[in-house]
């Protein structure tokens, strides 16, 4: 297996999170009941770590799916 050093990952992450989409679970934005739940977001950075990838959230009443799909193949990959 091929090493990655921690300057390079973040690299690759901030690669991945620039061409990632995102997209609301809910088409309403918040999800069903969440105009009466006490939940209030809470973002947390640096959760373990001095990453900016590091990080956790509370409280989410609007969820989002984000995809971060790898590049699309070549059609000939031998070419």
């Amino acid at each position: 297996m091929k090493s990655v050093s921690p300057q390079k990952l973040v690299t690759l992450m901030e690669d991945a999170v620039a061409a990632s989409r995102t997209f609301p679970v809910w088409p309403q934005g918040e999800a069903p009941g969440a105009e009466v739940s006490p939940a209030v977001f809470r973002l947390e950075e640096q959760h373990t770590g001095p990453s900016a990838f590091d990080r956790s959230v509370t409280g989410v009443r609007a969820p989002h799916i984000t995809v971060y799909a790898p590049p699309m193949p070549r059609k000939n990959p031998t070419a």
